[in-house]
């Protein structure tokens, strides 16, 4: 008897706590309730059997015997179950909940009341046996029932698993569909053991049960089966942003941090954490934040900027005494009553875009210095109309070579042009015969 006993409160056990574990990932999802849902029928049904094969007083022993009788609401659940993971829209419709539930209460009901097809409780080598009239059409109907809810449970999931293409999706369902299909094939060999080999084992109905739910938590945890719980969600983004993100009490405390504040900072976990929150940023960018956020409009207790602040350049210090430049934004966090819990703060690391503006300061200083190293001319120029002097801006008047020397940066060269040396050595014999 202590073997089926320890079987049963195991898997009365395991059946509750893997149902909470996946229901907690996120209670708000379908699946996660059917699954919970699931886990606690086989569970109570495991509490029931277990109760069962001790039971020494004949009423309880016949109460627990008939409420142990639930398999036909489990295999209701289990299909459920498995028509929100494939998605099939039909399970929002009532008449589908009424066709798949109802008949299930009816059948429990009219078992605890009447005790089904149960003729007579045994003892056996293993503790009570419940003797079944096999002639019932009771029997015969709810075994039908639990045959082909049992095996749509197994097939839906085999044909989704041959129509995605996905291949961590193909194991999914793979083991969903092996967590359906197996227990029920032991469960069913069980029963032929005895005839063909003499051997008398436990029928333990709780420990395929248990094995059911073990197959889909496995699925769960392995391949995320049921969707991601937002809260991880969450804190897989927040640990793998670039960005600096900090959770500061009231007090300006740190109270956490994500992966980039260790990162940028160089510091350790116990180096930083319920430190004040500028031993990270001693500027006073930050301190003109809280002052900006603390500010009170006309005495009441809204904060500017709707509770946020954004953008102000500020430096973070690092463990080796360096410093980076961010720009940070802090929000107000709020209690449910609406007092302040502490402030959000996210920092962004602006180092590419600090150099960035430093070499582009530096090109526009050097154009600058270049464009007043060009000297042009502009504006009127007074020349004499004879001599072609040319007045400067004191009244002298200079040759016009130098006057553009001056204000320019032309080179002058000499030369004459072909009128001027017809002037000047026309009448001259060399210069005819280089004329000619």
């Amino acid at each position: 008897m202590i073997l089926p006993l320890t079987i049963s409160f195991i898997a009365f056990v395991v059946c509750l706590l893997i149902g909470f574990l996946v229901y907690y990932q996120s209670s708000k999802k379908l699946e996660h309730k059917l699954f919970l849902a699931l886990c606690l029928v086989n569970a109570w049904m495991a509490l029931s059997e277990f109760l069962f094969i001790q039971s020494a007083e004949p009423a309880y022993t016949l109460f627990w015997a008939k409420t142990n009788i639930a398999p036909s609401l489990a295999v209701s659940v289990a299909f459920h179950f498995v028509l929100a993971i494939a998605g099939i829209g039909i399970i929002k419709k009532k008449w589908f909940l009424g066709i798949v539930y109802i008949p299930n209460i009816l059948i429990y009901l009219y078992i605890l009341f009447t005790g089904g097809a149960i003729i007579d409780i045994v003892r056996g080598p293993w503790g009570n046996e419940v003797v079944y009239n096999v002639q019932s059409p009771f029997l015969s109907l709810a075994n039908l029932w639990i045959t082909i809810f049992g095996f749509l449970s197994f097939i839906i999931p085999l044909i989704y698993y041959f129509k995605t293409g996905d291949i961590k999706k193909k194991k999914q369902l793979a083991y969903i569909s092996l967590g359906f299909f197996l227990p029920t094939v032991m469960g069913s060999a069980i029963y032929f053991i005895k005839p063909i080999t003499g051997i008398d084992i436990p029928k333990v109905p709780s420990f395929f049960t248990m094995l059911l739910e073990l197959l889909l938590g496995y699925a769960v945890w392995k391949f995320g089966l049921l969707d991601l719980n937002p809260a991880t969600a969450v804190n897989n983004i927040v640990e793998t942003i670039s960005d600096l993100l900090v959770i500061i009490d009231r007090n300006r405390r740190i109270v956490s941090y994500n992966n980039a504040v260790l990162r940028l900072s160089c510091y350790q976990h116990e180096e930083i954490i319920d430190n004040h929150v500028n031993k990270l940023f001693p500027g006073n960018g930050l301190q003109y934040l809280f002052d900006r956020l603390d500010a009170v409009d006309n005495g009441t207790k809204k904060p500017v900027d709707h509770n946020i602040v954004r953008q102000v350049e500020d430096a973070l210090v690092t463990k080796k005494s360096e410093s980076i430049p961010v720009n940070i934004s802090v929000s107000i966090l709020h209690e449910k009553d609406g007092e302040k819990a502490g402030y959000v703060l996210v920092a962004r690391d602006i180092t590419s875009q600090k150099i960035a503006e430093n070499e582009n300061k530096k090109l526009i200083t050097e154009l600058r210095e270049a464009i007043e190293n060009v000297k042009t001319l502009k504006g009127f120029i007074p020349i004499c109309a004879k001599c072609k002097k040319v007045r400067d801006d004191q009244g002298y008047w200079s040759q016009i070579e130098k006057y553009i020397s001056e204000h320019s940066d032309a080179l002058i060269s000499h030369g004459i042009c072909p009128e001027c040396a017809e002037e000047l050595y026309g009448n001259e014999d060399w210069y005819k015969s280089e004329k000619k």
